[in-house]
């Protein structure tokens, strides 16, 4: 379970979302299932406000226009925070790009700090991914959910 750190993203955040990061986006389908999408183009331009930069014909964009609720994951820079927010499209076709692609601005509604014990040790300090085949509970976890499951608890 996460913990709300806040209505806007801490500095580190700030900094970290100033571009050449790959973040995952989740979207709400016409049919009301998530849709995720890998974004590469995307900016922090306040503590409140995200500018991304999608492929125009794209099912994230479709979403973002009928329903601008969006939640965005970020994994790197030993920070792992989801962030709520609201989209809406600013610039239907951007010019810098051949590509027909959008502008889409998300206001901060919500920061959650989504890092747990297995991700980071006491003092704050991530634990590398090459490391994490060393935790216990990492080995345990992983033998169980390998394991069949007997069709009496299913």
């Amino acid at each position: 379970m996460g913990v709300i750190i806040g209505e806007e993203l801490p500095s580190k955040l700030v900094e970290y979302l100033r571009g050449h990061r790959v973040v995952y986006v989740a979207t709400v389908d016409q049919d009301g299932w998530p849709d995720t999408a890998p974004i590469s183009w995307i900016v922090a331009v306040s503590p409140r406000i995200i500018r991304m930069a999608i492929d125009s014909g794209v099912e994230t964009v479709a979403n973002i226009r009928s329903n601008g609720h969006v939640r965005i994951s970020v994994l790197g820079g030993n920070l792992t925070v989801s962030i709520k927010g609201e989209a809406r499209i600013i610039k239907e076709r951007m010019d810098s790009v051949i590509v027909p692609t959008t502008m889409i601005e998300v206001e901060v509604l919500e920061v959650k700090d989504d890092g747990f014990w297995g991700r980071n040790d006491v003092e704050g300090e991530a634990l590398p991914w090459s490391q994490r085949r060393q935790v216990a509970s990492d080995v345990a976890i992983l033998a169980e959910l390998r394991s069949e499951i007997p069709s009496s608890v299913l």
